[in-house]
């Protein structure tokens, strides 16, 4: 039987791993696939049970088997060897590009507690990537406000006045464009990423289907984000707190995806609070619209 070659994740393609990396990116991924793995090796060495605080490695809360940790890397690649043991520690660093591009890196430890200690994350996305070769669209739930939306519709359905429809197709011609302008024209540096567009107009004048449309023939998904549940308002005078939601839609929203906000009218219409420094009402508006930026694909 022919084997079928292994996947591999464009983001790490384009860095050209190290040997190292690539060793610690499949300790983060062994898990996923083979979740007695480390288990099998402890018991190797200790048939009878016991400790091996060398290894590393700690236990989950659903996942009954051993994970993978900093200082697990740091055994297999550098064993005792200190100066090679810091040279892995800078690889897990936040300076380094697995954590730059959020691919990888170690989740935080107690205060105190060595940082090499903590579990070694490796991003979901990445881990279908590797694993089934494609990434799933984010579902809606409570730390992912944000639905999935599409149309059956056709150019030919959509009525709009030409000035209008000649900036629709400018938007078009960028999300199909954007990579050669930014990186193969060197126009990164110049020009913020995405391209950021507010669709105003009263129900039915076809403001989410022209969302649709363009995610439709530009090969985009299309997400509409539910922008009352991004930001928290309290009904004290304290500052306005922005939640993990945006975090969670900047995380899961990337490059390739068009996203599209819910519609403003009603959350324009909200009440407003006062922030404790300036004493002046301010909107959720602004403050969504800040907490989303970074976003590449809308």
């Amino acid at each position: 039987n022919r084997r079928t070659p292994p996947r591999r994740s464009p983001t790490a393609e384009k860095h050209r791993p190290s040997f190292e990396e690539y060793i610690i990116l499949l300790l983060a991924l062994t898990p996923h696939l083979q979740p007695h793995f480390f288990n099998q090796i402890i018991a190797e060495h200790l048939p009878e049970g016991g400790d091996f605080p060398e290894f590393g490695g700690v236990k989950g809360t659903n996942h009954r088997g051993i994970l993978p940790t900093g200082e697990m890397a740091q055994f297999i690649l550098a064993g005792d060897d200190i100066e090679k043991r810091l040279d892995v520690q800078r690889l897990l660093s936040s300076e380094h590009w697995f954590a730059q591009k959020r691919i990888l890196w170690l989740e935080p430890v107690r205060e105190g507690e060595p940082v090499m200690s903590g579990r070694l994350i490796l991003d979901p996305e990445i881990v279908e990537q590797l694993t089934l070769g494609t990434v799933s669209r984010p579902r809606f739930s409570i730390d992912f406000p944000a639905e999935y939306i599409e149309t059956e519709m056709e150019w030919d359905d959509l009525v709009l006045h030409p000035n209008t429809l000649r900036q629709i197709r400018e938007i078009e011609h960028w999300l199909q464009y954007n990579d050669t302008l930014l990186h193969e024209w060197g126009m990164k540096k110049k020009i913020k990423p995405g391209y950021r567009a507010l669709f105003f107009g009263p129900p039915g004048t076809g403001k989410t289907m022209t969302a649709t449309l363009l995610g439709k023939y530009t090969g985009k998904d299309v997400f509409r984000i539910d922008l009352s549940r991004v930001v928290s308002c309290p009904n004290t005078s304290a500052r306005p707190k922005k939640t993990c939601r945006a975090c969670s839609i900047k995380r899961k929203i990337k490059t390739g995806f068009y996203s599209l906000m819910k519609p403003m009218r009603s959350l324009a219409n909200a009440p407003t609070f006062v922030t404790p420094t300036t004493n002046m009402p301010t909107r959720k508006l602004p403050i969504c619209c800040s907490a989303l930026k970074g976003i590449t694909g809308w």
